[in-house]
């Protein structure tokens, strides 16, 4: 049976139209199809220009506009699997939108994903552009700064926190406080709140051609944070009170400056 086969099935009580939102870590879209061609019910992740995983959803009413939502795919062999978690779906009449809560092995790490709907797209045969990520306008190796080492390092001075936006933010927290006299400390928690500190590090940092150099020299638990250990990131962006770093793997690192960290919207 093809996926489409599956999917002639899975009709719903949500109105139709595109709900979607950027995935928790911001490097990727997350859509939901309600009506759609051929697709009554898909979910659809993106990577930027990349082709979406597309997987189809059966939801089934557990009354007051809320849904248990089934997620069928099918493997390159042509084989249907179905997912053994359901993840819980409520319509929300008021916000026009769909809040989707995502189950995880540990209930903390449990992410509830609020999909907008998009205006015009209850048109079935509608489907709306992709946005483009804000990595992806960031991927240039060549940084558009116009800023000297001695400004970069003067702006580099203060206390910085993850980002929302940032892949790690819903992992942990961690401020970073960069002194003028070249020495910087760490405080890492367990808690994206920043109530439960776990680690603290210290070292010293400079900012040669562009990038931000890290060396550390001492640590609370040198396991995670080994003394002597170090790292460069290229900055990308950088504002009065906001930075973009790419790692030398390549990642996106989103900082705000600030004293506190972020706690996340309710």
């Amino acid at each position: 049976m093809s996926l489409l086969g599956v999917l002639a099935g899975c009709a719903s009580q949500v109105p139709t139209g595109v709900y979607q939102d950027q995935c928790p870590d911001n490097r990727c879209t997350m859509r939901l199809y309600i009506g759609h061609e051929q697709v009554p019910c898909a979910l659809v992740v993106r990577m930027g220009e990349k082709k979406g995983l597309l997987r189809a959803c059966e939801l089934t009413s557990l009354g007051e506009d809320n849904y248990s939502m089934l997620l069928i795919s099918q493997t390159r062999e042509g084989d249907i699997t179905i997912s053994r978690d359901r993840p819980q779906l409520h319509y929300d009449h008021a916000q026009r939108s769909v809040l989707l809560h995502l189950k995880a092995k540990k209930p903390e790490n449990d992410q509830n994903i609020h999909l907008r709907f998009i205006p015009g797209s209850d048109n079935g045969s509608f489907n709306p552009p992709w946005p483009k990520l804000a990595a992806e306008e960031a991927d240039d190796d060549t940084p558009e700064l116009g800023m000297s080492d001695a400004e970069l390092s003067k702006a580099q001075v203060g206390s910085w926190v993850i980002a929302p936006k940032d892949a790690d933010y819903s992992k942990h927290g961690f401020i970073s406080v960069y002194h003028a006299n070249g020495q910087v400390d760490g405080y890492a928690y367990a808690d994206v709140a920043c109530q439960k500190p776990t680690q603290t590090v210290h070292g010293n940092w400079k900012i040669e051609a562009g990038q931000l150099k890290l060396t550390i020299s001492g640590s609370s638990d040198p396991q995670a944070y080994p003394v002597g250990a170090t790292t460069t990131d290229t900055i990308m962006q950088v504002g009065k009170d906001k930075q973009v770093l790419k790692a030398s793997d390549g990642t996106y690192l989103y900082r705000f400056k600030r004293d506190s960290c972020i706690v996340p919207k309710s």
